[in-house]
């Protein structure tokens, strides 16, 4: 009896061990088109995000994929490159507008992937969801903007940036997932490697 509870105890701490909380947000390195365009606009290891939420004790993600769509979050980790990701909180000043903040993001679910970076609520790309979101909760941007004039292409990713090199958003500006990273707002709470 004390062996099964011991192994109950353990199982229980392994899905709870990093205490994640409605309203983290996530990051990871995907390998679609449509996010691979991210790596290459400020060279970034990190092009995609989305924002955790619980549901019956367990855990999605809201994020931009073809649609804005809640996925299983162990589901979306297995996705990304090589099973890494980053998992940061936003500071405890703004604790208090979670609920905005997920009520905000699923404003968005359904909506088509924006690849023209638009900014305007008929279509999303996976930064302007978590900027939006949090804008409209908070009445601050996470990401600074940056307006595309070009992009660096280390030779060695030259291959790689031309299966995405139609999504580059020239003469636009937009919130990289590098500017939701790099944010103020947002702390460090998970990193695996």
């Amino acid at each position: 009896i004390i062996l099964v509870l011991l192994t109950f105890i353990q199982c229980q701490k392994t899905d709870r061990k990093f205490d994640l909380r409605n309203g983290d947000i996530i990051f990871q390195r995907s390998m679609q088109p449509q996010h691979l365009v991210m790596s290459f606009l400020d060279i970034s290891f990190y092009n995609h995000c989305g924002v955790i939420i619980i549901f019956d004790d367990e855990y999605y993600v809201i994020s931009a994929e073809k649609t804005v769509t809640y996925t299983p979050l162990k589901e979306w980790i297995s996705r990304g490159a090589s099973k890494k990701y980053q998992i940061m909180r936003p500071q405890k000043e703004w604790q208090n507008e979670i609920n905005s903040f997920l009520r905000q993001a699923r404003f968005y679910k359904g909506k088509i992937y924006d690849f023209q970076y638009t900014w305007d609520d008929k279509k999303i790309y996976n930064s302007e969801l978590i900027q939006k979101a949090f804008y409209k909760s908070n009445n601050v941007y996470l990401g600074e903007f940056i307006k595309v004039t070009g992009v660096s292409v280390p030779p060695q990713d030259s291959t790689l940036f031309k299966s995405c090199e139609q999504f580059v958003p020239y003469n636009k500006e937009i919130v990289t997932v590098n500017a939701l990273m790099n944010s103020p707002y947002l702390k460090n709470f998970i990193f695996k490697k």
